[in-house]
Formats: C-alpha cells, sequence, structure tokens
C-alpha cells in the first residue's frame, strides 16, 4: 500500500516541481521582455471639441519607449497639462530651448489643451502634440474624434480615412484615422461656398472661378517632387499664406502655386535661420522663376542656372528636395548640392547675405593636392573655380616662386618683381599686363573674392611660363 501511494506521489511531486518552475521562468521572462520591449512608433488619440470659438483637446500617445523625447507644441496652445499613469505628473523639462519630456514606464502621456480658432482660419496645420528623436519627428498612427458644437453645418475634412461623419441636429461628428503620419491638416469650409477635389495625397480647396483647372494643378503636383498629404486652398479674397502642408493662394497660376510648394517643402525639412529665410526664394527663382522676385534673387539664382548645364540643374534640385536632408540646415545643404552637381565644394550660400551691397560671385573650391616641380606643397590656400576658369592666390603664387610682390590696394595696383623684371597687375580693370620692355595682353587678369587678390591660370603660364599640369586629383606647378 506504502508502496503505491509511493509510486503515485512521486511522479505527481516532479509534476508539480516542473510546474512552479516553469511559472518562475516565465514570469522573470515576462518582467524582462517587458522592461526592454521596443514600440517603432507610437500611437495617438486625439480627442478635439469645437465651441466658443475655441477647440478644446485631450491627446493621448501611447507605445512609447522608455526614454527622453523632445515635445514640439502647437505655437498658440494654451492651458496645458500632461499626466501619464492616470495621476501622475509628467517629467518635462527646458533644455537648450526645447522641452523634453521623460517616459519611466511603458504608461500613455495624456496632454489637455486649448487652442482659439480664428473665424476665418480655412486650415489647422499646427494643432496637435509631436514627438522628435534626434531631430526628426516621429510618426504616429493617428485616430482623431472630432465633435463641432459651434457650427453643425461646417464641414471639416483631412486628409486620412474618414470613419464616421455624423449630424445630429446643433452637433456634428467626424472621425478620421491615418498610419504613420508626422502631418495631419484639419479643414473646415461652407459646402454651400467651397468646392473640394481629392486626388491622391492632395486635397485643393477652391472658391470663385479660376482660369487655372484643378486637372491641370493634379498634373503639376504629380510631375514634381513633392509628397503630401498637401492640402491647397484658392481663394481670391484671401491672403496669401504658405504652411508646411498647406497655401492658401489667391493667384491661380501654376508658377505661383509651385512656388508655394517649394517653400512648403523648404520649411518643413530643413533647419533656416531667420537671417537665411530669404534663401528659399532663391531656390524658387531656380526651380521656378517668379518675375516679383527681388533683384538680388534674380541676381544669385541666375549665377547658378548661367553656370550649371540643364543636367547639373537637375543634380542640384534632386539633391535639394531629397528626403534624406531632413533637418540640415538650408545654406550647408544647398552648398552640398552645388557641390554634388558642380564636382567641388562651394561655401557660397554661407557666404552670401541678403543685406549685403556686394554681390559675392559663385566660385568653388579646388582641393587638388598641390606641387611645385613634383614636389607636394603644404599650404593652406587652393586655388578656386570661377566661370569655369581655375584662379590661384597672387599671393602664394609669388610666394612659391621667390617674386616680390608689392601691393597698392588703393590704386588697385599690384607689381610683381624677379629678375630685373616687373609687371604692373591691376584689380578689375581691362588693361595691359607687361614687363617693362615689350610684353603686353588686354584682359581682367586678377579678381578679388573676399578680400584675397586671384589671378587666372592662363596668365601664369602666358607671363611667367609656369605651367600647370592636372593629374587625377592633383595640380602640378613647374617653372
Amino acid at each position: 500500500m506504502i508502496r503505491r501511494l509511493f509510486l503515485w506521489a512521486t511522479p505527481m511531486l516532479l509534476l508539480v516541481i516542473f510546474l512552479l518552475t516553469y511559472q518562475w521562468s516565465m514570469f522573470q521572462y515576462g518582467d524582462a521582455a517587458g522592461s526592454s520591449q521596443t514600440h517603432p512608433y507610437p500611437r495617438t488619440n486625439i480627442d478635439i471639441t469645437h465651441s466658443q470659438g475655441k477647440l478644446h483637446i485631450s491627446q493621448t500617445i501611447e507605445q512609447l519607449n522608455k526614454q527622453t523625447y523632445q515635445l514640439q507644441f502647437p505655437s498658440q496652445a494654451m492651458d496645458v497639462s500632461c499626466q501619464y499613469n492616470e495621476d501622475e505628473t509628467c517629467l518635462i523639462e527646458k533644455r537648450d530651448g526645447s522641452k523634453w519630456v521623460t517616459v519611466q514606464k511603458d504608461e500613455p502621456l495624456q496632454f489637455e489643451y486649448n487652442l482659439t480658432m480664428k473665424k476665418d482660419a480655412i486650415v489647422l496645420s499646427d494643432w496637435f502634440i509631436k514627438l522628435s528623436e534626434e531631430n526628426s519627428v516621429l510618426p504616429y498612427d493617428i485616430n482623431v474624434n472630432f465633435t463641432e458644437k459651434q457650427n453643425a453645418s461646417v464641414q471639416w475634412s483631412a486628409p486620412a480615412n474618414l470613419e464616421a461623419d455624423i449630424k445630429k441636429e446643433y452637433i456634428r461628428f467626424f472621425q478620421w484615422k491615418k498610419h504613420k503620419a508626422t502631418s495631419f491638416p484639419l479643414m473646415h469650409f461652407k459646402p454651400t461656398e467651397y468646392t473640394q477635389v481629392i486626388s491622391g495625397d492632395l486635397y485643393i480647396i477652391t472658391k470663385g472661378n479660376f482660369n487655372l483647372s484643378v486637372e491641370a494643378i493634379d498634373r503639376e503636383w504629380k510631375d514634381s517632387m513633392f509628397t503630401g498629404p498637401y492640402v491647397l486652398v484658392l481663394n481670391q479674397s484671401l491672403e496669401e499664406q504658405i504652411g508646411n502642408d498647406y497655401m492658401i493662394q489667391p493667384n491661380a497660376k501654376l508658377s505661383a502655386i509651385e512656388a508655394g510648394w517649394i517653400k512648403s517643402y523648404l520649411t518643413t525639412h530643413y533647419t533656416i535661420p531667420e537671417e537665411q529665410t530669404w534663401l528659399i526664394d532663391v531656390v524658387g527663382q531656380v526651380v521656378e522663376p517668379q518675375e516679383s522676385a527681388s533683384e538680388k534673387v534674380k541676381n544669385i539664382a541666375n549665377e547658378i542656372t548661367s553656370l550649371l548645364s540643364p543636367e547639373q540643374i537637375n543634380v542640384f534640385k534632386k539633391d535639394i528636395f531629397s528626403s534624406k536632408v531632413d533637418s540640415n540646415v538650408l545654406a550647408l545643404s544647398l552648398n552640398q548640392a552645388l557641390q554634388k552637381a558642380y564636382g567641388h565644394p562651394t561655401p557660397y550660400f554661407e557666404e552670401i547675405k541678403q543685406n549685403d551691397n556686394e554681390t559675392t560671385p559663385l566660385y568653388f573650391v579646388d582641393t587638388s593636392s598641390l606641387y611645385n616641380n613634383e614636389k607636394q606643397l603644404d599650404v593652406e590656400w587652393n586655388p578656386i573655380i570661377l566661370n569655369n576658369e581655375r584662379y590661384f592666390p597672387l599671393a602664394g603664387i609669388t610666394q612659391q616662386f621667390n617674386m616680390e610682390l608689392v601691393a597698392l590696394p588703393s590704386e588697385s595696383l599690384y607689381i610683381i618683381r624677379k629678375g630685373g623684371e616687373s609687371w604692373r597687375l591691376y584689380l578689375n580693370k581691362k588693361t595691359f599686363v607687361y614687363n617693362e620692355e615689350n610684353f603686353g595682353v588686354a584682359s581682367e587678369v586678377l579678381t578679388k573674392i573676399k578680400g584675397e587678390v586671384f589671378i587666372q591660370e592662363k596668365f601664369i603660364e602666358d607671363v611667367w611660363e609656369i605651367s600647370v599640369d592636372e593629374g587625377s586629383g592633383t595640380i602640378n606647378l613647374q617653372k
């Protein structure tokens, strides 16, 4: 009897031990897995109520990792509060001019805030809270519930999947959903006054008659390098307004509309200091010339388009509007685009200033290794390329070949002496370059850029018989 009981109890005891061990291991594994779980991108649920000229917004952000995120609040947000874990205040700190929130648990962030709704605002773009990592806005899976209590006859629209549109007496309810979105413009208008046309990711809302057809705009959009969602409002009685994902345009011309798309793209994808915002007009003038552009903008754009070939212009444009350039400083990115198109680096867009009286010419820096009679030089200067011609620093060349240089800047005169001979070179003048006996040629030999005087390559060869031999990434100066 005892033996039977032992035979029965032993496997039961082993089974209990196994189950307890398994349960403990799963508990340990589950806890570790939960602590290390990561989410590819967040999800946000947003409830909006429009009443008495205000938008009351409740935004919950879920699927967050345990880390610190940069917060981007709507610029006009008021009465902002944030909680997580139902009743705990969010850990928000200010640093480097930005606000940051730290997520310590896998709990959603719950924001409450208000926005004032302007009567003439047709498009709302900057209205929901965004999170960023490394200066890049994170995409959301967005679910929006919108309750219109102020005017049930108003139509609200969004570039997203419309899940519901319910009207009951004095209240109208909308629901939209969108997957992996960083932009979510909301439009509202009276259907009796405006016409809405949706074509892919382009939303066109028009009021009044225009000579330009919606079909023509749609073709231009599809042929362009831009992507949406994007909202275009055409209304001759409204002032032009351009945001990151929308444009209000009283002038229904394709050139003006495309210029607006360019501005939207650049302000969205680039960091642009206030003093460099005018460069947006320069890019627009290169891509889509406008008669209304300032003379300075026209001159700079003409410098680029007259120097680069059509193929190089296309390379320049494609690089600017590449999706790989988010958060770059615009001036630096424009220089990089010029380098990719032309093949040599340039500091051009970092040097030109909007209020400068003088226009800096477009030049490139030749970074080839320099040699003097096959011996590599260790110098701090480089030749430049201006109007497809190479120039060398006058002081650098005279020093390398043991010539005496006397500069008389007030007279724009530079005298070079060697071995009993002397040459008089004038800056920015078509004058004779001559030794004092028998040599002369009429030409602009020198140019001055950023305070330094350069001499054109061919005159180094003609006047001083210094040959310039170009190799693969090398330049050999030989006399």
